[in-house]
Order: C-alpha cells, then sequence, then structure tokens
C-alpha cells in the first residue's frame, strides 16, 4: 500500500479522534475492491491507541455520502468536485483534512505576504504584518504593531469599511472566515455581451465536463438556487433533461442529451468524447483552487 494513503488516512483517523473524542471505532466508507484492500491493510498495520480502524464498502460515492450522513460510515476520501456535492444540503457534510499540491509560489496570500515582510533584507520600519491562521489564510482581525490600529478583514485580506479602530479603543467584532468548503467557479462571456446572468436560459453554453465541480456542478446548482433553473432531487427528469429545456445548445463533454453536446467539436457520435479529453486541463485547473 503507498506510503502517502497510509499517511493520509492515519492523520484522518487521529483527527477523527478530536473531532469525536468520545468515538472508539472509525468506520471508514471505500467503493471499489482496491480501496477496500487498502483499508484492510492498513487495519492490520495502524495502531493508534483506542481507535479501532473498520472498513465500510459501498456501491457509489453517493451512498457513501449518505450512509455517512445517516451515521452508518464516518469517514471518506473525495476529490474536490465530490467535496462540493457532499456539502450540499442533501448530505451536509465537511472536510475535516486535505492534502495540500502546491509550491512555496502557491502559498496562500496571507502566508506569502507575510513571508514577504518578515523576509525582507532591509527591514522597513513600521511595515504591516499580516497575521495569518494556521491554514495561511487572514486571521479575521489584522492590527498594525507600529501603530496600534485594528480593523477587520475580509476572506482575501481587504479592511471591511468602519472596522479601523485606533489604539485605545475596543476593537470591533470580526466576523470568523468560513472555509470549510471553497471551490471557485467562473464564468466568462464575450467583453461585447450585455445580457445578465437572470437571462442565460435560450443561450448557448460550454462546460468542461459533466461531473466536474467548476464546470458543472457549481453553475447548475446556483441557477438552481436562483430558480432560474426549475428542478429538485425528486423530479421525474434528470438534471441533464432540465438543462437540456434551459439552454438551447451546449458542449457538455458526458451528457447523454443530444442538445448538449450540439456545440462540441468532432464528429457525430465522438464530439463529446474529444472534448472531454480537451476538457481535461481545464478540469485540472478548476480542481486546483480547492
Amino acid at each position: 500500500m503507498a506510503p502517502t494513503f497510509q499517511k493520509t488516512l492515519l492523520f484522518t483517523i487521529i483527527g477523527l479522534s478530536f473531532a469525536a473524542p468520545n468515538a472508539r471505532q472509525v468506520r471508514w466508507c471505500v467503493i471499489s475492491d482496491l480501496e477496500q484492500k487498502k483499508c484492510n491493510d492498513l487495519v492490520g498495520s495502524c495502531n493508534v491507541p483506542d481507535i479501532t480502524l473498520v472498513c465500510v464498502h459501498k456501491s457509489s460515492t453517493e451512498d457513501c455520502m449518505t450512509a455517512i450522513k445517516d451515521g452508518q460510515a464516518d469517514a471518506m476520501f473525495l476529490d474536490s468536485g465530490d467535496v462540493y456535492k457532499a456539502s450540499m444540503d442533501l448530505y451536509n457534510l465537511k472536510p475535516i483534512i486535505a492534502e495540500p499540491h502546491s509550491s512555496q509560489r502557491d502559498l496562500p496570500k496571507c502566508l506569502k505576504e507575510r513571508q514577504e515582510a518578515l523576509g525582507e533584507d532591509e527591514k522597513v520600519i513600521g511595515r504591516f504584518v499580516p497575521d495569518c491562521d494556521e491554514k495561511g489564510d487572514y486571521q479575521p482581525q489584522q492590527c498594525h504593531g507600529s501603530t496600534g490600529y485594528c480593523w477587520c478583514v475580509n476572506a482575501i485580506g481587504e479592511e471591511i469599511a468602519g472596522t479601523k479602530t485606533p489604539p485605545g479603543q475596543t476593537p470591533a467584532t470580526c466576523e470568523k472566515h468560513d472555509w470549510d468548503t471553497r471551490h471557485y467557479a467562473v464564468a466568462v462571456v464575450k467583453k461585447s455581451s450585455s445580457f445578465q446572468f437572470i437571462q442565460l436560459k435560450g443561450k448557448r453554453s460550454c462546460h468542461s465536463c459533466v461531473s466536474k465541480a467548476a464546470g458543472w456542478k457549481a453553475p447548475v446548482n446556483v441557477l438552481v438556487e436562483k430558480k432560474f433553473l426549475s428542478w429538485d432531487d425528486s423530479a421525474k427528469e434528470s438534471i441533464e433533461q432540465a438543462v437540456s429545456k434551459f439552454f438551447s445548445a451546449s458542449c457538455i463533454p458526458g451528457a447523454t442529451e443530444t442538445n448538449l453536446c450540439e456545440q462540441c467539436m468532432g464528429e457525430e457520435g465522438r464530439r463529446s468524447v474529444r472534448a472531454a479529453m480537451m476538457s481535461h486541463t481545464m478540469a485540472t485547473m478548476e480542481h486546483s483552487d480547492v
């Protein structure tokens, strides 16, 4: 079994023991024979005091999400797109540990700014050094060590107007940033376009893949939540069918509705497959924001 898998799962078990200190059994949900084998191997090699690992096999990712929601399992591995799905009201789950894949230049903005401020060859007297949390994100309250002024910031470090207080005054109460689940999706149109978000019905669309978070799940979920697109989980038609009626034509690799592949490149019957191959790099870039 790969050492990375062992380490990640071991740290997750330890994390679960802190999250639920009374727990004596961690039920890990798996969806394939390979995952089951790795989990079984770890059962015999993982030695965490007072914590027992149990493997729970389900047939799909959604079944594992449901099992955790219903108390039949405790944890599972997910990729970024499924983390987004798991955080929705249907499952109401949250991540507790993540494995970062970034270089020094990809450090969180706060940590990078702090390191630059502290690592200057020529120290600048009175230079502001931001406070970062354990994940490298901005603390909700920032204070200048030289001037004594304090203020609140948003999640990207921008000062919130009206919160700055001078030395000697009680600082404003700053709200904690909710970073439990984060995934950015950005929609782009021609610069010459003048229509608004509420006017998307009947337009043509292009998506990275029907299963990807930023290219499919996030935008479709926004359309449903804002009631621009009429659909719910109990509906007789699938979400793809609902989307096919919303947009006049699309390119959504992996889709089964005819007009959802109408805008894709390639020969008939192969357009979605070819577009899916082309969208692989796009999908990877989307997931790097989590």
